[in-house]
This record gives C-alpha cells, sequence and structure tokens, in this order.
C-alpha cells in the first residue's frame, strides 16, 4: 500500500513539473510577444523593463534563457548597440549548448551566421552554416548529404535567406567537384591495373614460346640420331610450327595494344590534368570533358575487347542511306553540300556505317573549318563497297595522318575532342571486314574512306 501512494504521488509530482514548465514556457513567451508590442509603440524603456520582469521568470531553463537572451539581443541590434549585441551573441551561444536542444543549437547558429555577415565576417558565417550541415549529415552516405545539401537549400529558399542560399550552393558545388574528383582518379587506377595485367599476359606468352623453341631445338637433335622416326618427328615440328605462329601473331598483337596502352599511360597525366585543374575552379566544361574521355575511353575498350565478333549485315539502300546520313548532320547544324551514291543496295551493317560516316564528319567541323563536306559510294567489285567522306580545305600534315587512327597517341584539348573517336570508328570498320583510312591521292583537303566486304 505504501509502493502504490509512493508511485501514485510521484506520477503526481512528474505531472506538476511539466505543467509547470509549460506554463513557465507559456507565460516567456507571452512576455517576449508583450515586450515586441512595446517596441512597436516605440516605449523602448518600458520594454527593456518588461523584459527584465521576463528573465526572471525564465531563470533555470537554459532554452527559456536563450528565449529572453535572443529578444535582448534583437533588441540592441535595432537601437545599434553593437557591444552589447556581441555580448549577447556570445550567451545566447553559452546557453544553446547548455540546453542540448538541436532546435536551439540550429537556431543559435543561425543567428550567428546572420550576425557576423553583418558586420563583414563571411568566414565565421560560413563555418556557422558548415557546423549545420555536419550536425545533421553525421553518418550518411554520399546520398544522404546530397539530401541534406538540398534540404537546408530549400528550407533558406523559402525563408528569404538568400545569403546561406548562396554559401550552402557553394559548399555542395565544391562538395560535388570533389566527389568527381575521386570518380576520375578511381578510372585512372582501374586503366593503370589494365596495363599491368596485360604486361603479365605478354610475359605468360613469350614464356610459352621460349617453351615451343626449346621442343622444337630437343626435337632437331633427336632427328638427327633416330632416322626411323623422322616422319614422326616432322609432323610434330610442323604442329609446334603452326602453334608458334599463332602465339607469335597473338603476342604481336598484345604488344602493339600494350604499346598503345603504355604510351596512353604516359600521356594519360598530362591528358586529364587540365581538366583535373579546372575541375577546384568550378568548370563545368572541363567537368564534362573528363567525362567524355572516360566514356569514349570505355567505348574503345570494349570494342577492341569483341573486334574479332563482326558485325550482321542487311541488304541496304546505300543512296537512302546517304540521305538520312545528310538530314541527320544538318539537324545538328553540320551542313553536307553534296552526295553522290546511286540508290543502289549493298550488305552492310547500316546502324554501324551510319554511325562512323557521322562520326567522321563531325570530326571535321571539330579538327578544322572545312569548305565543304561530300559523302559517295562507290561499289568496286560484287563483294567490295566504298563510302567517301570528302572535307574540302581540311589540310592534315603527314605526321596527323599517321596517329589519326591510332589510339593514346597524343595528348588532345578535351574540351574539343578526346582523340578517341576516329580510333574507335577504325575498330567499327573492322568489325564490318572493313578498312578507314587516308585517301593520301587527294590534295585539296582530307577524303577519308570506309571500305567494307561481304
Amino acid at each position: 500500500m505504501n509502493i502504490r501512494k509512493f508511485l501514485v504521488a510521484l506520477l503526481l509530482g512528474v505531472s506538476t513539473m511539466t505543467l509547470s514548465a509549460q506554463a513557465t514556457r507559456s507565460q516567456v513567451e507571452s512576455g517576449i510577444q508583450s515586450v515586441e508590442r512595446l517596441i512597436a509603440g516605440h516605449q523602448w524603456q518600458e520594454a527593456f523593463a518588461k523584459l527584465r520582469e521576463v528573465e526572471g521568470s525564465a531563470s533555470g531553463s537554459p532554452t527559456l534563457k536563450y528565449l529572453t537572451m535572443k529578444e535582448r539581443y534583437s533588441m540592441y541590434q535595432r537601437i545599434n548597440r553593437g557591444t552589447e549585441a556581441k555580448n549577447c551573441m556570445t550567451q545566447m551561444e553559452s546557453l544553446a549548448m547548455q540546453s542540448g536542444d538541436n532546435n536551439t543549437i540550429e537556431d543559435m547558429l543561425l543567428s550567428k551566421a546572420a550576425y557576423y555577415n553583418r558586420i563583414g565576417n563571411p568566414k565565421v558565417s560560413k563555418d556557422c552554416y558548415l557546423t549545420i550541415l555536419n550536425r545533421r549529415s553525421k553518418g550518411a552516405d554520399d546520398k544522404g548529404m546530397e539530401a541534406c545539401f538540398k534540404k537546408l537549400i530549400a528550407e533558406a529558399s523559402s525563408s528569404g535567406n538568400h545569403q546561406m542560399k548562396a554559401t550552402i550552393s557553394e559548399i555542395y558545388g565544391s562538395w560535388q567537384d570533389s566527389i568527381a574528383a575521386i570518380k576520375a582518379s578511381k578510372e585512372l587506377n582501374e586503366l593503370k591495373a589494365n596495363y599491368e595485367a596485360a604486361q603479365t599476359d605478354i610475359s605468360d606468352k613469350q614464356t610459352k614460346i621460349n617453351v615451343q623453341w626449346g621442343t622444337i631445338i630437343f626435337l632437331a637433335v633427336l632427328l638427327i640420331g633416330v632416322a626411323a622416326a623422322l616422319v614422326f618427328f616432322i609432323l610434330v615440328m610442323v604442329r609446334n610450327r603452326i602453334t608458334i605462329k599463332k602465339l607469335q601473331h597473338s603476342l604481336e598483337v598484345s604488344e602493339e595494344s600494350s604499346a598503345q596502352k603504355s604510351v596512353f599511360m604516359r600521356n594519360i597525366t598530362n591528358q586529364i590534368a587540365p581538366s583535373l585543374q579546372q575541375i577546384s575552379t568550378g568548370n563545368k566544361a572541363h567537368i564534362d570533358a573528363l567525362g567524355a574521355l572516360l566514356k569514349d575511353v570505355e567505348k574503345y575498350m570494349e570494342l577492341e575487347g569483341s573486334k574479332q565478333e563482326k558485325y550482321e549485315t542487311s541488304e541496304t539502300n546505300v543512296g537512302k542511306l546517304c540521305e538520312d546520313i545528310i538530314q541527320a548532320c544538318a539537324e545538328r547544324s553540320m551542313t553536307i553540300t553534296t552526295t553522290e551514291a546511286p540508290k543502289i543496295t549493298f550488305p552492310v551493317n547500316k546502324e554501324a556505317v551510319m554511325e562512323i560516316l557521322m562520326e567522321i564528319i563531325s570530326q571535321t567541323f571539330i579538327l578544322s573549318q572545312p569548305e565543304k563536306v561530300q559523302i559517295a559510294f562507290k561499289k568496286r567489285n560484287p563483294h567490295t563497297g566504298q563510302f567517301t567522306v570528302t572535307a574540302v580545305g581540311m589540310k592534315l600534315s603527314d605526321e596527323e595522318k599517321s596517329i589519326l587512327f591510332t589510339a593514346f597517341a597524343k595528348v588532345y584539348d578535351l574540351t574539343k575532342t578526346t582523340g578517341l573517336i576516329l580510333p574507335t570508328c577504325a575498330l567499327q570498320a573492322y568489325k564490318m571486314g572493313g578498312t578507314l583510312s587516308i585517301d593520301d591521292t587527294f590534295a585539296k583537303g582530307t577524303r577519308f574512306v570506309l571500305e567494307v566486304h561481304c
């Protein structure tokens, strides 16, 4: 029975304390409203007297004392008493931290940011906004961080706090740039890993070749003493020679690919360094250029890995195909003056041919300003067709021609071209059983020749 009475008394005490706290907060908020009404009537002496009375009611509660101190700070701001306002701001900061209430702490940080921005100290103001951001995003991943940024910007817009919106937007932009830089670094590390794997593959194949040559030498010595097994040994030698040729061919392909990748690895720092440098200044053109480079590298590597898988072909009206290309170029503000393509059918992969020719035409406008561009098609024989893109007035040096279809051979200005478009087109031509080259006999500009076979 005594325990029951004790519990009832305890519950009544807690309820009484809660109601008392609510009543006190209501009294303080009502008092602050009265102070505001006196200020509106320019009764400053009465307003300060009323505020002192309200401060007496708020004693014992850091949260309520913060509300009265914030009102006192506001009054000093209105009558331009800077020293007293600064002292109030210091006390507001202390009271907010004592309260441990998130809403009170955030309100203090916003007031502090506005104060220091007003007195010409934007660094402290920015630190306040960063503190709010860090408190809200503690333990969040990249998506959570982005959500916090967007929410703070939305709150600043809705409250009309333009300074806060501008500061958070600036921090958000820097954060996005750092994420883009990290992604670019990751892509670079993956390319380096692929290069090292290619080097290991070349070493393994060289070892196999050495083993095969050892076998040949052993069999050659054995043939001198074993005439009866001459035919058998000849067959073994022939078989081993075929194997060696296949391995040598594979090695040549791997070495060529490795050489290209070696040049690329030497150039990659110079290639992307300007764009990475510009990321810190928020240069969107360079960020987009870096993204285009990584995308073109990925496409080139994918085609290189599948170049033995030939494209499917179907009978296509080449005259209609060239007209479609002219129309597509016009939509992209690239004018093709004439076309010489008879309306005959020839077995090609329409999508691949159209993509290659469109990319070639686009590159002629990027690399130079040709006087005019023409496309044409000629059927050389029943199994060979030839598309040409003629850019009159486009002059290329012998050195430029020699590396035009070679990937990673030169450092390009990424804001203009990645240098991988034409090498990628050459791989696509190979997948159609054809070639992409320059007509060295054409002297009035540059003529690209896409030859396809069926």
